[in-house]
């Protein structure tokens, strides 16, 4: 999408409002998720001489920096609890490999070259709770995860249990504001303001 000449003069002024910002969080936000399914498609493909796998989980790192940079100018106003099953494999060489077997969601084997000998598996699922910064910024919401021990920092706010875990998908890049105009955003309110202290 084509940056509309207003955004750009705001920008040039400092008087960015904050649906603007929202909509720059917004696409970048997105732009996230496109890298993320990108990164997995070439993390299954048997062949990527190109890195194209390291490149897209680049971009896409460097987009959730910009957004949680973004997003530490503004005050979260609710965390979101959701609960979800966590792989884990157990190897049959572990004191509690044993006692999970009838639990497991699956088994395997495989031959260990160093030791010499097959080596049994399982994996169980385990339940693990994930927590969510979640923001209102203009027209747009946002969440962002937190460490569950970095809960204590913002122990005023409600928490709200989701019912199931969460993905969120990308969006046509066509449709959000440019990169480029994103980067100038980031620049102008978390570079050169962390920059003048």
């Amino acid at each position: 999408m084509k940056t509309p000449k207003k955004y750009e003069k705001m920008l040039n002024e400092n008087s960015l409002t904050d649906d603007v910002i929202g909509q720059v969080i917004f696409s970048i936000s997105k732009r996230a998720k496109n890298y993320r399914d990108k990164a997995r498609e070439y993390a299954k493909s048997r062949s990527d001489i190109y890195s194209n796998f390291e490149k897209y989980k680049s971009k896409k790192d460097d987009c959730y920096q910009m957004k949680d940079a973004l997003l530490e100018l503004y005050t979260p106003c609710i965390i979101y609890c959701s609960q979800y099953a966590k792989r884990r494999r157990i190897y049959d060489y572990q004191k509690d490999y044993h006692g999970q077997v009838e639990s497991s969601v699956y088994e395997n084997s495989y031959w260990d070259r160093e030791i010499g000998i097959e080596v049994d598996f399982i994996d169980i699922l385990v339940p693990e709770k994930v927590y969510y910064l979640y923001y209102e910024i203009g027209d747009y919401s946002f969440h962002r995860p937190i460490d569950d021990k970095k809960l204590k920092n913002y122990e005023e706010l409600p928490i709200q249990q989701l019912d199931d875990n969460f993905e969120v998908a990308g969006k046509d890049s066509h449709s959000l504001l440019s990169l480029q105009f994103c980067r100038k955003v980031y620049q102008r309110l978390c570079v050169e303001k962390k920059a003048k202290g």
